[in-house]
């Protein structure tokens, strides 16, 4: 899992090329922080970066606090499907002393960035479509199915 720093250092390897972005949250974490533990919420973090490094190879960036971030070139429907089986790889972990499973909520987008503006606006979007589905706990896109955002709720929804 790589961090800030790197994506920097990476920025320009994304330009000019067909792309796909995600932001990942996990959902809740403070709750699970302040409940079960910060060694818990530590060992959280860690499993998601694992798990993103497993289905997303070098294309993971440790974002901020509880947030990551994936740059893939994956085509966008082979993308998407990477990313509802990466959360409910997530929702199906055991963590000792937590009751309940840890969810992350997703917002992704699509496009062919020429400028590092352009790819830091692709974050923003993601972003942004990323708090849309903390809001709303459920499936939603947006510019004809290319863009959304996908919910821990979605992910168990669709895969029963």
């Amino acid at each position: 899992m790589k961090n800030r720093f790197a994506l920097q250092e990476d920025i320009n390897s994304y330009l000019n090329h067909q792309t796909c972005v995600a932001l990942l949250d996990v959902d809740d974490f403070k709750h699970v922080n302040d409940t079960f533990g910060h060694a818990c919420g530590d060992e959280a973090i860690h499993r998601c970066g694992q798990l993103i490094s497993l289905y997303f190879p070098n294309q993971g960036y440790r974002y901020g606090g509880d947030e990551f971030l994936i740059i893939s070139r994956l085509p966008e429907p082979d993308f998407r499907k990477a990313l509802i089986s990466l959360q409910t790889e997530i929702m199906s972990q055991k963590f000792a002393g937590v009751a309940g499973r840890v969810t992350v909520t997703v917002g992704f987008c699509s496009g062919k960035p020429l400028t590092d503006l352009d790819l830091t606006d692709m974050f923003k979007k993601a972003d942004r479509m990323m708090y849309s589905g903390k809001r709303s706990h459920r499936y939603d896109t947006t510019d004809n199915g290319q863009d959304g955002t996908l919910s821990g709720i979605e992910a168990k929804q669709h895969n029963q």
